[in-house]
């Protein structure tokens, strides 16, 4: 388990994710069983971030950082915190029947399968908020984003010119998909790219790079520090997961939902403009 900083911004991260009051206990001792932990997704894909409420230490579980994986089943390592499978088990060579067919039919052949493993408790699905975070920090923070913006000549800072706002550019994007979490629900809920939401996230962020209006109502404001990291309209198609068909059906899908049956925008449905420049400090 790591131990944050007394006094330091993760440690006020981590308390405000497990809803305590209390600070950094740094002589306490997790045990499995006995101490109560929060799992959430981390800063990168594919990581996951389990706190313990009881002394705010933390883990950060991925394939390549967890250090406490245990065998289990079938050889496959899993990690005893979070749950999930850190290193699968290795392939197992055994024969299969198989159906032939024609005059060239061979009634038996050998395949090279896993071998089945005892079927786990299913984890819960997961939530909006995290797969909102997960686009957001692929299209905004990911290697292929550093890439892109470097190959394209582009500044990468999160900061507008002349600000003195210092806040990293991982708790804004938390704070900003936990936002736009909430404001899909409520506006974007019935339109078929909610179940994807990487189309709807992506269509929101080329919104937040130039604004939505409408006439004098500003439906989507414009957002400066995502402007300086989004990637330019034609390189959305080169993370993995997202398409450039679907971006475009969402961003129709949100237009329509901002407006009403004759054209007219609706103004109860627009993005809070001071609401938005909040989340960046």
């Amino acid at each position: 388990m790591m131990v944050p900083e007394s006094g330091s911004r993760l440690e006020t991260e981590l308390r405000d994710a497990v809803c305590v009051n209390h600070g950094v206990m740094a002589r306490h001792r997790c045990e499995l069983g006995v101490c109560k932990y929060r799992v959430m997704p981390g800063l990168q894909p594919r990581e996951q971030l389990c706190i313990c409420v009881s002394s705010l230490q933390y883990h950060v579980c991925s394939v390549d950082k967890c250090t406490i994986a245990a065998p289990g089943e079938g050889g496959a390592e899993f990690c005893p915190i979070s749950g999930s499978e850190i290193r699968a088990c290795p392939e197992v060579y055994y024969p299969a029947r198989a159906k032939g067919r024609g005059s060239w039919a061979r009634p038996f052949c050998h395949t090279m399968t896993p071998e089945t493993r005892k079927r786990r408790a299913r984890k819960p699905k997961a939530s909006l908020f995290t797969k909102v975070h997960g686009a957001l920090t692929q299209l905004l923070l990911s290697e292929t984003a550093v890439a892109l913006r470097a190959r394209s000549h582009r500044d990468a800072a999160a900061s507008p010119p002349g600000s003195t706002d210092t806040t990293p550019p991982a708790y804004r994007v938390r704070r900003l998909a936990r936002y736009m979490a909430q404001y899909i629900e409520r506006v974007c809920g019935g339109m078929k790219a909610y179940r994807d939401p990487n189309a709807l996230v992506s269509a929101f962020v080329s919104f937040f790079v130039t604004g939505l209006e409408t006439g004098s109502v500003t439906l989507v404001p414009r957002v400066p520090w995502v402007a300086a990291l989004a990637p330019l309209p034609q390189d959305y198609g080169k993370f993995a997961g997202f398409q450039c068909r679907p971006l475009s059906a969402a961003s129709r899908g949100i237009k329509r939902a901002l407006h009403t049956s004759t054209g007219v925008p609706d103004a109860s449905k627009a993005m809070d403009a001071d609401e938005l420049l909040q989340l960046a400090c």
